[in-house]
């Protein structure tokens, strides 16, 4: 019973879409990562990085969510689109910009030779 379950979820259009969908998030999050990383290392503050690393991750999330993953092409609806995704977007930054901003606090704050060794 199970195995039928399972082949008839992963045959079925949803799974497609959705396996697709996950392949477009991690692809964004590689690209934020090496972003964030290249900025951190070139001496950004820890907010620029977190900006520069969003913003770098959200192009390609949108193109290949809407393209790929939900295969949508055409022109694009403005306001249920492009207004709906900027709103979380900006949401979601200004959340990850305090966390990221809020962590490099408390770690300049740990005093050399002290806290934990990884």
């Amino acid at each position: 019973m199970l195995s039928a379950l399972y082949r008839r979820v992963c045959e079925s259009a949803f799974a497609g879409k959705v396996t697709r969908y996950a392949i477009g998030s991690v692809v964004a999050l590689v690209t934020s990562i090496v972003v964030f990383a290249v900025a951190y290392v070139a001496g950004c503050s820890t907010t620029v990085c977190s900006i520069t690393a969003f913003v770098a991750g959200a192009v390609p999330n949108w193109v290949l969510n809407r393209r790929w993953a939900w295969q949508i092409s055409g022109q694009v609806a403005f306001m249920r689109e492009i207004v709906g995704y900027v709103v979380i977007s900006l949401l979601a930054l200004v959340a990850s910009s305090a966390a990221t901003g809020w962590t490099q606090t408390q770690v300049q704050g740990i005093p050399a030779h002290h806290g934990l060794r990884v």
